[in-house]
């Protein structure tokens, strides 16, 4: 009974993710959103720095992302799809967009580190 338990809990427990990183194009978006739904159901905030969204991976992934430009940092969760451009991979809010120094600039590329799965 004891070995079958165990068993179970192993099987039930999640795996942890080994760190990658990899580069990403990312993008911004920001008030023409504020206040709606995203595809998770979160409501949009641009001022929330943690605001991200991605064609693929699942909701309440958590990335780091790095500004190899000037070594900032933000950790950001995936709330929402898109971009939907085909040349980008993350789309920030505008908070985090000026909190990893890119704002002004509106696309760029970033080291992006999964830390999480949901």
């Amino acid at each position: 009974m004891f070995s079958s338990l165990v068993i179970m809990v192993a099987f039930l427990t999640p795996s942890p993710v080994a760190a990658h990183t990899t580069g990403m194009t990312c993008s911004w978006y920001g008030a023409e959103f504020e206040g709606r739904p995203t595809a998770s159901g979160e409501i949009f905030r641009k001022d929330d720095p943690q605001m991200a969204a991605h064609k693929e991976l699942p909701f309440g992934t958590i990335i780091v992302l790095r500004n190899p430009e000037n070594n900032q940092e933000q950790i950001v969760v995936i709330y929402d799809r898109g971009p939907f451009h085909e040349d980008r991979d993350l789309d920030v809010s505008e908070a985090a967009a000026k909190a990893l120094g890119f704002k002004d600039d509106g696309v760029t590329e970033l080291e992006a580190t999964i830390i999480e799965f949901p």
